[in-house]
């Protein structure tokens, strides 16, 4: 209860555009990882820590809901033109071309 309440803490502060929050986020578990990642781009952040995480977490293959973390940090990468994605996925290519507008709050 406690962790459940932590975390909905710093989902808060990420909407604020917080960048340590976000930045907890983008290294916390998976439904973190997906919230740090849309609040990064929604506010446009490119400092190294949080483009040090969306790359790591390009590396991460494990697939919830149908879309994985690096699915999403390399459309974030692309988005936030730090690094342009060169693949063929048409679910990244479709956040790259929503510019994560999906994430509307």
């Amino acid at each position: 209860m406690m962790q459940k309440n932590e975390s909905e803490q710093n989902r808060r502060k990420m909407r604020r555009g917080d960048k340590e929050a976000i930045l907890k986020g983008l290294k916390g578990g998976l439904c973190d990882n997906y919230y740090g990642i849309c609040c990064a781009v929604k506010y446009n952040m490119k400092d190294n820590d949080i483009i040090a995480a969306l790359k790591e977490l390009q590396k991460d293959t494990y697939v919830s809901m149908g879309m994985s973390n690096a699915q999403f940090a390399s459309a974030a990468l692309d988005v936030l033109k730090i690094e342009p994605y060169t693949g063929s996925d048409k679910r990244v290519k479709d956040m790259i071309d929503a510019k994560f507008s999906f994430f509307d709050e």
